[in-house]
């Protein structure tokens, strides 16, 4: 059955390998969730390395869209009762929606971000998948969700935004737990931003040492840029 299979222990085990070697840093903040929030946001991160599979390795542009068009029905489709496709991706859909409660405008607006991808135009995918993982509980982590979204993607696109920069110092100032293991990927702010990238070792120590030396530690990094 598919519910059963969607909370089988290989599912995650394939979800967390997924996310490990697709989402390097992304990945590492999940290690330090509880395990409910924990699976959600893996199942998070398997979608959005479907939609960004779809924009960017499909050459013909309609048929990306048609692609991306089939999830947007088969979120109508979950939600009506109907079962799913048996692959990760799929079933990570139908976990989030029926077994995490997760609001179908939100996911929507991580499918139409990569629409915008595939159609030229400015995406916020950063915004999009952050407030997801972020789970857009209220307009304060909605604030810095946008924020930690729109600065991961300017720095992955080599245009920094320093204004998001500026508002996520004041969201550090708030010390947030339930926000602390996503802000804390800005341990990798100064890499991102010169295009660095550390041994897959050191940057589990950096994002665990980071973590437990919590947001003073980490502003006085972010003033240094």
């Amino acid at each position: 059955m598919p519910e059963t299979k969607r909370k089988s222990p290989d599912f995650f085990k394939s979800l967390n390998s997924f996310a490990r070697h697709s989402h390097q840093t992304i990945w590492l903040a999940t290690g330090f969730l509880e395990s409910g929030q924990r699976k959600r946001s893996l199942m998070i991160l398997c979608l959005d390395g479907e939609f960004h599979r779809i924009a960017t390795t499909i050459s013909e542009a309609m048929v990306a869209q048609i692609r991306l068009q089939w999830w947007r029905d088969e979120i109508e489709n979950i939600l009506a009762g109907k079962e799913t496709q048996q692959t990760d991706p799929a079933l990570s859909l139908e976990g989030l929606l029926l077994d995490h409660d997760v609001e179908p405008r939100v996911i929507l607006d991580l499918i139409n971000a990569y629409d915008d991808v595939i159609a030229g135009d400015e995406p916020d995918y950063g915004g999009a998948l952050f407030r997801l993982l972020m789970n857009d509980a209220e307009t304060d982590e909605t604030r810095c969700a946008n924020l930690l979204g729109r600065y991961f993607q300017t720095t992955n696109a080599g245009a920094p935004d320093r204004q998001s920069l500026n508002g996520l110092k004041q969201c550090l100032q708030e010390k947030n737990d339930t926000r602390w293991p996503w802000m804390c990927l800005l341990e990798f702010a100064a890499d991102w931003e010169s295009k660095a990238e550390a041994h897959a070792l050191v940057r589990r120590w950096r994002y665990w040492k980071a973590f437990l030396a919590g947001e003073k530690r980490l502003l006085k990094k972010l003033e240094r840029l």
